[in-house]
């Protein structure tokens, strides 16, 4: 039987998963893009292939890497390998002390399925505080759809139901927030202002949005995701530039979630593994310069 649980994802530094297409426009390199609302994403080969590469530079058991991920262009010579730690040297199977599946009978292709990391949360600059989460109505109800989908009840779905039904109130330019009362909210050219009603379950929403949270009509939304930050990179030969280039990021602080199906005795092996890494995880380019830093946070 198999059980999918969802992650929060939380940019801890500035992020660079990159769509690696090339680009003639101002800015050289975009981030990933989801193809149907053009929202910043994370694929699943990239969620992957991060996890993976985690993984296997810590000490993490070789079996249960694949298990989760699979054994790669080589995966059927790792898995015959592994194999034969259980098989004397007649090729009699061995006694297995754990009762847990042998490295033999996992597919090359491995257990779990991970999907794209969705955008749920972009970090907006206020006048009153240092920012401010942004989400609008129609990204939460996406990820309502996905919980139902796979059968999974987060804490503060009641909130989350709350959010998503403010589509209706919520009036292009004019954002609402929760939190203490601060009046008229500056929030990028907007002005904000507290919501009529205190957000239900908002202990438990912390964890997604956390204490300062703004919720914008669609169309402000998707203009803030389209106008993302760049940076100017630039490369050097013996102190000479040799290349310069624009780069976007996903700013620090932004929030994805992403669910991982697997089957419900092996479920515990991808938290173990982020738990022994203190739920750390490098995604995307340039991780020499700090970026790409994500903190995992099972909802």
């Amino acid at each position: 039987m198999k059980h999918t649980q969802i992650y929060l994802l939380r940019a801890l530094t500035n992020l660079h998963p990159g769509a690696g297409d090339a680009n003639f426009g101002i800015i050289d390199k975009h981030v990933q893009r989801d193809s149907v609302t053009d929202l910043p994403t994370i694929f699943a080969s990239s969620i992957k292939g991060s996890l993976r590469e985690l993984f296997e530079s810590g000490n993490a058991n070789s079996a249960n890497v694949l298990t989760i991920f699979g054994g790669g262009a080589d995966g059927k010579a790792q898995v015959e390998a592994l194999a034969g730690e259980h098989n004397d040297e007649a090729g009699a199977e061995q006694p297995n002390p754990t009762g847990k599946p042998t490295a033999a009978r996992q597919p090359a292709q491995g257990n779990y399925i991970f999907y794209e990391a969705k955008l749920i949360a972009l970090p907006i600059r206020s006048d009153r505080d240092l920012y401010y989460l942004a989400t609008t109505p129609p990204l939460v109800q996406e990820m309502l759809d996905d919980c139902e989908l796979h059968g999974v009840t987060p804490e503060g779905m009641e909130g989350l139901r709350q959010i998503a039904e403010m589509g209706r109130s919520v009036r292009k330019g004019e954002p609402k927030y929760f939190g203490e009362d601060r009046g008229k909210v500056q929030l990028e050219e907007h002005q904000g202002h507290q919501a009529s009603s205190a957000l239900e379950d908002e202990t438990a929403l912390e964890s997604i949005f956390g204490k300062r949270l703004a919720v914008l009509h669609v169309d402000d939304f998707q203009r803030l995701a389209k106008e993302l930050p760049t940076v100017a990179r630039n490369s050097l030969n013996n102190g000479i530039s040799v290349n310069l280039w624009y780069e976007e990021i996903v700013p620090r602080e932004t929030r994805f979630y992403c669910p991982v199906t697997a089957m419900v005795e092996e479920q515990d092996l991808l938290e173990a593994g982020l738990a022994s890494h203190n739920h750390l995880v490098q995604i995307g380019g340039n991780a020499t310069v700090g970026q790409g830093l994500c903190k995992w946070i099972k909802l």
